[in-house]
């Protein structure tokens, strides 16, 4: 059983609700609910944990914006100066540029 504003709903019913009330979107099923509930009481939260494995640097946050907005100041510059400039792979450059 979940809780829905002041009432206590079944799973099936919660997915009958979120699915009239956002019919715009890909419809939910209970299996969906039972996940997020138990999710919710391990973690007290519904986000996905952070993922495991090297965290992105040059083509993700502030890194990619800072090739961008260099690349607008001086659009001559070439992706070698901007490799050792940001001091990234010529590849993140090329990544960055390309996915912009």
């Amino acid at each position: 059983m979940s809780w829905y504003g002041d009432v206590q709903r079944s799973q099936d019913q919660v997915c009958v609700v979120f699915n009239e009330l956002y019919p715009n979107r890909s419809p939910i099923n209970q299996s969906t609910v039972s996940r997020l509930v138990k999710k919710f009481q391990v973690t007290d939260s519904v986000k996905d944990s952070a993922k495991s494995g090297r965290p992105r640097t040059a083509t993700g946050g502030d890194g990619a914006l800072e090739i961008l907005l260099s690349v607008r100041e001086t659009p001559i510059q070439s992706s070698k100066v901007l490799t050792y400039t940001f001091d990234v792979s010529h590849q993140s450059v090329k990544n960055v540029y390309l996915n912009r």
